[in-house]
């Protein structure tokens, strides 16, 4: 089972890279540790597996959920099956940075390896 955190709303471009393309563009809207959702411009495949790579440097795997087009963009939703705590504890800096905000209702737990 999946273990929900809360999302946090965040604005910042990000980088899709997949086996058969990049895009520099891609806008990031939401992210918690589960996973995130963007604009993109090339529409995506469930199940497929991507890497995201954020203004930081930080690079998560991730698997696609969901992908839609709207208009001339597409919104897709990721998790992160494969993410570290290392890559978390990262990730929490990154969202920090963001907002300018701590992350919220931060628990110990955040950073606890499933099994």
């Amino acid at each position: 089972m999946r273990k929900q955190y809360l999302r946090v709303m965040v604005e910042q471009t990000i980088t899709i890279i997949t086996r058969d393309w990049k895009n520099d563009l891609a806008m990031s809207l939401d992210i918690s540790f589960n996973g995130t959702r963007f604009h993109v411009e090339h529409g995506l495949s469930e199940g497929n597996d991507i890497t995201i790579l954020f203004e930081n440097g930080l690079k998560i795997g991730a698997k696609v959920r969901w992908c839609w087009p709207i208009e001339w963009y597409y919104q897709v939703a990721v998790e992160f099956p494969y993410i570290t705590r290392k890559q978390k504890e990262k990730l929490k800096t990154y969202i920090t940075e963001s907002t300018g905000k701590p992350y919220p209702e931060e628990d110990e737990e955040d950073f606890e390896m499933e099994e």
